[in-house]
């Protein structure tokens, strides 16, 4: 384990930390007060609704959802060498 930090240290990194979320979330706010662009919402659907013509209704995206593939013990799919051909060939 490391040894605890120093005050300005943990003052740093606190810094470090909190920084990009304040830009980000400035920019978006920014965008909405200032620019007028709309709130992001996810879409609500009703029971027996279909979902496809709902969003289509509220112009939103539905991402169909690909199945996983099948993944070889080594974390790259079956079929795929991941560039590493020699490696290919011990399989």
């Amino acid at each position: 384990m490391s040894p605890p930090l120093s005050p300005q240290a943990r003052r740093v990194r606190t810094i470090m930390v909190t920084l990009p979320v304040i830009v980000a979330t400035s920019f978006v706010l920014y965008k909405r007060l200032v620019l007028g662009a709309p709130q992001r919402t996810v879409p609500r659907f009703e029971p027996g609704e279909d979902p496809a013509e709902t969003a289509k209704k509220m112009n939103a995206r539905i991402l169909e959802l690909k199945p996983p593939e099948m993944m070889h013990p080594g974390g790259a799919a079956v079929g795929s060498t991941g560039g590493r051909e020699e490696e290919a060939d011990d399989l």
